[in-house]
């Protein structure tokens, strides 16, 4: 069997750091992939990576697109608010054109038997217009189906023979919203590499007396490192030893992509600094005052290796997104570390947390809230030896990388084999993932 991989316009793959998410996802699935399957992945070209190059066993195929660069004025309609909020141009066939029918005619020269397509539902209806006999798969990273106009969206999905979310809560909404499409939405969780973040034998937190406190993610509001950082100046009274660490870069995202309709009313409040993105960084280095700001400490973007040798080295991962989350990278990195996690419960974290077991959930934007739980840590050695080991077994029961791998071939394998007809309602065919059988 033979599979097309489409990476976002401008997002690097092989991923260079872990910040790139959904690049991160595709290298890690495809390199697995290509041990049964004849795997292409397409990019955009970038500075300093070639055209054509097998890495892994995948094929990377980097398109160079020559008229997308006309587009980019028509993005200020977003910016000036002159298209409706759920009708943005960024879901326009017309957003990164010319780099998806470059795609689609690649692919007609060098023909698939699926097609994977991240997040952009129009990508897929242009694949579709040149390949009418391939089947597409999108996957969606966001809550962009519920979020957005309803009749854009079903006009998208009728280019669509299934739809993988990156979560059962998004999976619910999208049900819930196109209930006739009900039977065509599955979940993949994203996963993890088991192997490099798993703690050695030899690493006892609960012993070693220290207090550290790691944040991974981009410092943007709808993540809220501003509530972690009002939490620990809190925390630092009670326990004046305890060290701060937030990795990740400075880079708020536009309102529109985190939540395109304005719905959330945490982030409305939020507001100013998705309108004028430097300030946020300002703000969060304002926030704890002397001495406590002594012990926090920003250490931007970390590559792979860099971050697990973070995770090993905390105590506890904090993850407190004052948004729904559709999933949480961090959190399964943490588990698979044996740290424990404390959340806020939104969006798809109760599907990761086990609040009480393998990590506790707090209510969002309660910065007391966070706090009290981070000292009950603290003071716990037996709750920290408890909850580790519960994070690690979860981790390798729910996203193994290698286990999530098989799940999406077994789906490929139903899509190309169904007919036209009944591609959509061989969903029942595919096994269930662990731990979410009874709503698959």
């Amino acid at each position: 069997m033979r599979i097309a991989m489409v990476n976002q316009p401008g997002s690097v793959c092989p991923p260079e750091n872990s910040a790139d998410s959904i690049a991160l996802v595709i290298h890690e699935l495809t390199r697995r992939l290509a041990r049964r399957c004849e795997v292409v992945c397409y990019a955009k070209a970038l500075p300093g990576r070639p055209e054509r190059e097998t890495i892994e066993g995948v094929e990377y195929r980097r398109i160079t697109p020559r008229w997308d660069r006309f587009a980019k004025p028509l993005r200020l309609l977003d910016k000036w608010k002159l298209l409706p909020r759920t009708k943005p141009f960024y879901q326009s066939v017309f957003y990164h054109l010319d780099f998806m029918r470059r795609v689609a005619m690649d692919l007609r020269k060098h023909p698939v038997h699926v097609v994977h397509v991240h997040n952009f539902a129009a990508a897929a209806r242009v694949v579709r217009f040149y390949n009418p006999k391939v089947r597409t798969l999108l996957h969606m990273h966001c809550d962009w189906l519920c979020q957005l106009d309803e009749g854009l969206i079903k006009r998208r999905l009728q280019s669509v023979d299934s739809v993988m979310t990156v979560s059962q809560f998004l999976a619910e909404n999208a049900r819930r919203r196109f209930p006739e499409r009900a039977g065509d939405i599955h979940t993949l969780y994203n996963g993890v590499d088991i192997d490099r973040f798993s703690p050695p034998a030899t690493l006892d937190r609960a012993s070693r007396g220290t207090r550290r406190i790691l944040y991974v993610g981009r410092m943007s509001p709808e993540k809220g490192p501003h509530v972690l950082l009002q939490a620990f100046a809190a925390v630092s009274e009670r326990f004046p030893d305890a060290q701060l660490e937030l990795a990740g870069p400075d880079n708020v995202l536009s309102r529109e992509f985190v939540d395109p309709g304005r719905q959330d009313p945490v982030l409305e409040k939020l507001s100013p600094y998705f309108q004028d993105r430097a300030s946020y960084g300002r703000w969060l280095r304002s926030i704890v005052g002397p001495p406590a700001a002594s012990r926090v400490h920003f250490v931007g973007s970390l590559s792979h290796q860099e971050l697990s040798k973070r995770y090993q080295a905390a105590d506890v991962l904090v993850v407190p997104s004052v948004f729904d989350e559709p999933f949480g990278m961090p959190m399964a990195e943490g588990l698979a570390a044996g740290l424990v996690v404390v959340a806020t419960r939104a969006g798809a974290f109760p599907e990761i947390v086990e609040d009480g077991n393998s990590g506790l959930l707090v209510e969002r934007a309660n910065p007391a809230q966070l706090a009290e739980r981070i000292g009950r840590i603290f003071s716990d050695p037996a709750l920290v030896a408890r909850m580790g080991s519960a994070a690690s077994a979860r981790a390798g029961e729910l996203f193994s990388w290698d286990r999530l791998a098989e799940v999406l071939a077994r789906r490929y394998e139903v899509l190309a084999a169904a007919p036209r007809d009944s591609a959509k309602s061989a969903a029942e065919a595919v096994p269930a993932m662990p731990g979410v059988a009874a709503r698959q």
